[in-house]
């Protein structure tokens, strides 16, 4: 973001509608299945299941990702870091010096 916080903005609401979509569905599939004396969800599975069967690949994806959860991205870093060495006195400087700036950006007098 453009002011250097991560994230949504506070009060987003994203979340909250995610669950209220989840809720919908859920009360459509419960609604539906009452009124056909079936359970449309088992339903669902089971043609989630033969297309799988069947090699559809979105559905062997699905398969797995319900089954295993998403799989992770693995990333390579190939950059080289560099670390400087210093003594217990530079770094402690170094620490001074950090602190005292942290103190000063939260107005505390030393």
């Amino acid at each position: 973001m453009a002011d250097g916080k991560v994230g949504a903005p506070r009060g987003n609401q994203n979340a909250a509608e995610g669950k209220k979509w989840k809720a919908a569905i859920l009360r459509a599939l419960d609604t539906r299945s009452k009124a056909e004396g079936r359970e449309i969800l088992d339903e669902l599975a089971n043609t989630l299941i033969n297309q799988a069967l069947a090699g559809e690949q979105w559905a062997l994806r699905e398969f797995g990702e319900r089954m295993d959860g998403k799989s992770v991205q693995h990333t390579e870093n190939k950059h080289e870091h560099k670390v400087e060495h210093v003594s217990d006195d530079q770094a402690r400087q170094m620490a001074e010096a950090l602190i005292d700036s942290a103190r000063a950006g939260a107005g505390i007098r030393s």
